[in-house]
C-alpha cells in the first residue's frame, strides 16, 4: 500500500470493514504498542467513512463487478486506514493529522477534500472579475451513459472550436453532472461551465451547440453576480458526481463506473488550460513530522514531543485535522 505521497507505509494499515478477497489488507506488525487502542474515534477508518458507509459498501461492490483494477479497489477500500502527523514550517506548536487517501472520484471524504480545494481556488481566481455561468445539454436519448458522455464532449470540443467561442470566451473550467432517472432508465449528462470571457447572444450560443452536436440546442447562460455562490453550487459537482438514484442501483452503478472510467470530470480550457485547479495553496506551510505509529513508539520510548502529540490528537479539528501541541524543547525529527 502506498501513502498519497507515493512512499510505502512503514507499517500495517489498521483494518477496514471493507475487506474482501479481492482487496486483502495485511496483518499489523506487532510493535511495542501492538496491544495498546488505535487512539481516538478520528483514526478509525469507519469514522472517516461514517457518513456515507452504505453506499460506499456498494460503490465497493460495484467497483469489483467493473471489474476494475485490483489495486485502485484496494486504495478505495482502505482509504483512511493510515495516519500521518504533519508540522507547520512556521508555528512548530502547529500539528495536524492527515489520513492515506484514495484519491478515488466516488468516494465522498475524498470528494470533501476536492471540493474544498477547488472552491478556493475558484474564489481567488473568481475575485473582482466578471464573469459567466453556462450550462450545456445534450438531447435525450435512450443511449447508453458512455455514448452519451462522448456525444457530450465531443460537441463541446467542437463548441471550442466555433468563431463565436474564439472570439467572446478567453477561457474557463467546466464541471460534469450527471442525472439518472430509473423509471425509464435513462441518463441525462450535462456540462456546467464557468466563463471569463464577454457577453454571447443566448440565440446565437445555442445554434452554435446544435452545430457542434447535431441535435442539441439547448443552453443556458447567465452572468455571474455573486461568484461566491455560483462557485459552491458548481464545485458540489466535483465531489459527487453520481445522484443517490444511481447509488441505489447496481447496474446504473456498474455502468456509470465504467462510463467515467479515464473520462475527466473537471475540464479546463482556453487561457485557464494550465491552471493548476487541484493545487492546493495551503498544504505548502505543511512539512511531514512522521507516521502515526512511528510516534506511537517515540511515546512509548517516553519521548515527550509524541507523549504530547498523542495526548493532544483528541483536540484535533474535525475539518482540518488541526490541533496544537507546546512542548519547551523537543528534537525533530
Amino acid at each position: 500500500m502506498q501513502t498519497s505521497r507515493g512512499s510505502p507505509l512503514p507499517f500495517a494499515a489498521f483494518p477496514t470493514h471493507l475487506e474482501t478477497p479481492e482487496t486483502p489488507v495485511g496483518q499489523e506488525q506487532h510493535s511495542p504498542l501492538s496491544n495498546e487502542q488505535p487512539g481516538p474515534d478520528a483514526l478509525s477508518p469507519s469514522f472517516r467513512h461514517s457518513g456515507w458507509a452504505a453506499d460506499r459498501s456498494r460503490v465497493h461492490a460495484a467497483m469489483i463487478d467493473a471489474r476494475l483494477p485490483p489495486a485502485r479497489i484496494h486504495a478505495f477500500a482502505n482509504c483512511g486506514t493510515s495516519h500521518w502527523i504533519m508540522r507547520h514550517k512556521d508555528d512548530p506548536d502547529r500539528f495536524k493529522i492527515v489520513p492515506d487517501h484514495c484519491h478515488d472520484r466516488f468516494c465522498v471524504p475524498c470528494g470533501g477534500s476536492r471540493q474544498a480545494v477547488i472552491r478556493r481556488n475558484l474564489h481567488v481566481h473568481l475575485r473582482n472579475q466578471p464573469h459567466r455561468f453556462l450550462t450545456l445539454t445534450i438531447r435525450h436519448h435512450d443511449e447508453t451513459l458512455a455514448t452519451l458522455l462522448l456525444k457530450l464532449y465531443r460537441g463541446f470540443r467542437r463548441l471550442r472550436q466555433r468563431t463565436l467561442w474564439r472570439e467572446r470566451v478567453r477561457g474557463g473550467v467546466a464541471f460534469l453532472e450527471l442525472t439518472y432517472a430509473p423509471d425509464r432508465n435513462s441518463w441525462h449528462p450535462h456540462l456546467h461551465c464557468m466563463l471569463d470571457g464577454d457577453y454571447i447572444d443566448l440565440q446565437d450560443l445555442s445554434r452554435a451547440w446544435l452545430a457542434a452536436t447535431g441535435d442539441s440546442k439547448s443552453v443556458k447562460i447567465q452572468y455571474i453576480r455573486d461568484p461566491a455562490t455560483v462557485t459552491r453550487y458548481i464545485t458540489k459537482y466535483a465531489t459527487k458526481p453520481l445522484p443517490a438514484s444511481v447509488l441505489r442501483h447496481h447496474a446504473a452503478l456498474v455502468e456509470a463506473i465504467h462510463a467515467l472510467n479515464a473520462r475527466r470530470t473537471v475540464i479546463t480550457f482556453g487561457s485557464w488550460r494550465n491552471w493548476r485547479l487541484l493545487s492546493d495553496p495551503e498544504d505548502h506551510g505543511w512539512q511531514l513530522f512522521d507516521h502515526i505509529n512511528a510516534v506511537r513508539i517515540r511515546a512509548h520510548y517516553d519521548d515527550p514531543l509524541a507523549m504530547n502529540i498523542l495526548a493532544m490528537i483528541c483536540t484535533a479539528d474535525p475539518h482540518t485535522g488541526e490541533f496544537y501541541v507546546h512542548v519547551q524543547s523537543d528534537h525533530p525529527p
